[in-house]
């Protein structure tokens, strides 16, 4: 019985980008904010509330890139 991986591949690779896209948005939010916001108390707020998660979001990219790579690799010399 031979198991095709191009569909298992494909959904590993779009629930990655889509737990991406999903998990920093409030990080890009808060960056789009941070300028508008006048007080240093406000700022400093806002910047606390994304600093224990702020790397985290990007763990998805590594799930990504490489599998993305590793997929299509005869394209990529």
């Amino acid at each position: 019985m031979h198991l095709d991986l191009v569909p298992v591949w494909t959904v590993i690779l779009g629930v990655g980008v889509f737990m991406y896209v999903l998990l920093d948005g409030f990080d890009l939010g808060v960056g789009i904010l941070l300028p508008v916001r006048a007080r240093r108390r406000s700022r400093t707020l806002m910047m606390n509330s994304v600093a224990p998660v702020w790397d985290g979001n990007e763990t998805w990219l590594i799930l990504v890139a490489p599998g993305s790579w590793r997929r299509s690799r005869s394209r990529f010399p």
